[in-house]
């Protein structure tokens, strides 16, 4: 007992000095940078530290229950529920967010390695008879090693793997690839031998996997029904013991409760019609296997990577972190030379396994090299069935296809290494094959600018670029921790909370063109739609948001947009820089005050520009448009549109609102004129075209009068 303590001990402590040096420079940077690169480490802290927090204001107010019942009990509303970062609460508690990201970083590979020897050891003492003439009879220290290497090998390819790799850049649950061996090893076990330990394990594992990476979930799900079907003497065995009938009870109740209530809310969200997580067919196929990627180096392999990418990898679709599978060279020619003394019944499992979930990879189309060929798949089947059409990331099946090609190795190997020699020989080649340093890492600098404007008035900012820089934005949502104010249309949690909700500010005048930083808009000083000054509507906009600051990250801008910036903010509008470090700092209150009127328009309004001859604003209205007019004063105003139109066409056009309104014909500006008493807060105008082509208006302008 007390040596296999010390051979357990020993393997993790080889693991993890090989990991600190192939992922180098993380461990040596823990505490002043991040592994990974772009925006989605910053969102994983942020989501760590803000369940810390909420954890620790829910205890201090006794409303823990109520975040139980939220995060693990599934209720509340239908909503995308991420329950990644729970099971590593403590250790960010203990070590802090940015040392705790790194440390669980590194503990994905470690025990990743970890999780693929255990498994393929298992198999091999369970199964093989392959180790016979593999060794000496005699059981020097070199040759336990030896009967150790099968296992060895296969946990350092796994944990190496290029596919652990990419999503180990940022794509927090996906990196954790460490489960699915565990829970794999700990089912199979358990069918073998039942046993309470064996269950509560499985239990928890399966919990943790479905926490981290709902999809992987999935493909679990997938692999035990092909295990059922495959192993079904070993499962009829099991199922005619009564203990065991009772242990799998237990594991269904057990899995139900941590699993099935937690992900109910999300289940919901997919099943329900044109729900925000369906991505559509395109970006489905977009995010498909590429049948290639499973032997085509990655692109960040530090030797060959560059040449690879030219030669293979750029014509593949989707992301780098998406399109890459690779397997390895010398798994591949390994198993194909050598699989003769496999097992029979393990080769043929293990086979089709990565065939079965190579095959669900690629998609609903085939599409090679790039080209998407038409030929329809068998994730074409069940594509558009409700819940099953919100897997946003088929291509993450490849994590099976690569999990079961390792197993495969691991047999070869547990049939061809008789010397220690050459176990390290075939290691060195692993790790050649393999090598990806250095790991990309961002530095965990947060801009001193988010504490100036803690105790400021507003509760919510203007923060530029984050309604168009990914990664900005997701050190933004990190930042906005420390302040506790809103980012307005932060893209970092639009995907999260849905478009729709970002439509209101979409639609805001002055603010979009800043937002979104229309520059040939920002650098002309032209007038918003319906003639509004940017200035004094940029001004009426903050006061409806409560929003006092700007905030500008000059160094995340090309210089058309810096200028852009500064001709908008300081010789239009008049405001002062305030430079804080790196940051740019602007107090909007500065601003004079407007009328206190503004209007915003919806996607309804097209065509809307102006007439290269004319030079006259137009605006189309095909089907139904939609004007907000915002009264953010105390009491009503009289509110007066006007616009250029023929006689026909405005018979053609039927103008609604719920408020106090008169449509006049206007000889003088040969058109329409709109007058409406504009109740404090929303007041919603809607226009409706009755035929088939455009409604065109011209030169469409507000005014607020004085007087009701």
């Amino acid at each position: 007992m007390k040596n296999q303590i010390v051979k357990h001990i020993g393997v993790v402590v080889i693991y993890t000095g090989l990991v600190i040096i192939l992922t180098w420079p993380v461990a040596v940077n823990v505490g002043t940078h991040i592994a990974g690169s772009g925006g989605d480490p910053w969102q994983t802290m942020w989501r760590m530290e803000e369940k810390v927090e909420m954890l620790s204001q829910s205890w201090e107010e006794g409303h823990t229950i109520d975040i139980i019942k939220r995060e693990f009990l599934g209720q509340g509303e239908a909503r995308l529920v991420n329950l990644s970062v729970w099971p590593w609460l403590p250790i960010v508690g203990l070590f802090g967010v940015v040392v705790g990201y790194n440390i669980i970083w590194l503990c994905s590979f470690v025990l990743a390695g970890y999780g693929m020897y255990l498994l393929v050891s298992w198999l091999i003492k369970t199964y093989g008879s392959v180790r016979v003439d593999s060794v000496s009879e005699t059981k020097s220290s070199w040759n336990k090693l030896v009967e150790e290497a099968p296992g060895f090998l296969a946990g350092l390819a796994y944990m190496l793997l290029p596919y652990h790799v990419a999503h180990a850049r940022g794509h927090f649950g996906a990196m954790q690839i460490q489960w699915l061996p565990l829970i794999i090893l700990t089912g199979w076990a358990l069918v073998r031998k039942p046993s309470l330990v064996k269950t509560l394990i499985l239990i928890s594992l399966v919990t943790l996997q479905a926490w981290t990476e709902h999809h992987y979930l999935l493909w679990l799900i997938v692999f035990g029904i092909w295990y059922v079907v495959y192993f079904r003497a070993e499962v009829r065995e099991f199922s005619r013991d009564e203990m065991g009938r009772w242990y799998l009870w237990l594991l269904v109740i057990g899995v139900t409760i941590t699993v099935g209530l937690s992900l109910g809310p999300t289940i919901k969200l997919a099943g329900q019609e044109n729900s925000q997580l369906y991505l559509g067919q395109e970006q489905i196929i977009r995010y498909s296997a590429d049948p290639f990627a499973y032997v085509v180096p990655a692109s960040f392999h530090s030797l060959w990577g560059t040449a690879a990418s030219k030669v293979w990898g750029n014509y593949f679709t989707g992301n780098v972190e998406e399109a890459t599978l690779f397997v390895g060279l010398l798994p591949i020619l390994m198993v194909g030379f050598f699989w003769q003394r496999v097992p029979s019944k393990q080769l043929k499992f293990w086979l089709i396994t990565a065939g079965l979930f190579g095959v669900i990879s690629l998609g609903p189309k085939l599409h090679l090299l790039g080209y998407i060929t038409g030929i329809p798949l068998p994730w074409e089947l069940v594509n558009q069935w409700p819940v099953m059409n919100a897997v946003r990331t088929v291509a993450r099946a490849g994590v099976m296809v690569n999990l079961a090609w390792m197993v495969l190795f691991g047999w070869v190997l547990a049939t061809q290494v008789k010397r220690i020699g050459i176990a390290s020989i075939i290691a060195l080649f692993i790790i050649l094959e393999f090598v990806f340093i250095p790991m990309p890492m961002m530095s965990a600098y947060i801009p001193r600018v988010y504490s100036v404007i803690k105790d400021r008035p507003g509760v919510a900012i203007i923060e530029i670029p984050t309604a168009t820089n990914y990664t900005v934005a997701s050190r933004a949502l990190f930042g906005s921790l420390t302040h506790g104010k809103k980012v307005l249309n932060n893209i970092a949690l639009e995907r999260a909370e849905g478009a729709q909700a970002y439509d209101e500010v979409r639609s805001m005048p002055a603010l979009r063109q800043l937002l979104y930083l229309r520059t040939g808009h920002l650098l002309d000083g032209r007038d918003e739609f319906m003639e509004q000054d940017m200035t004094e509507t940029l001004a009426d906009v903050a006061r409806w948001l409560d929003v006092r600051q700007i905030l500008v990250h000059p160094d995340s801008l090309s210089d058309l947009q810096k200028e852009a910036v500064i001709n908008f903010l300081e010789r239009t509008s008049g405001l002062k820089r305030e430079v804080v470090d790196d940051v740019w700092l602007y107090d909007i209150s500065q601003l004079p005050a407007g009328d206190g009127v503004f209007v915003a328009r919806d996607n309804g309004w097209g065509e809307v520009g102006r007439e290269p001859n004319s030079n006259e604003v137009v605006a189309g209205i095909k089907d139904v448009a939609t004007l907000m007019i915002y009264n953010i004063n105390e009491g009503p105003a009289h509110v007066q549109l006007g616009w250029k139109m023929g006689q026909t066409e405005a018979d053609l056009l039927q103008i609604e609102g719920q408020v106090n309104m008169a449509v006049n014909w206007n000889e003088k500006i040969g058109g329409q004129t709109l007058d409406i008493v504009a109740l404090p807060g929303q007041n919603k105008i809607l226009f409706r075209n009755s035929r088939s082509q455009a409604v065109i208006i011209r030169e469409p302008v507000m005014q607020v009068l004085k007087g009701l």
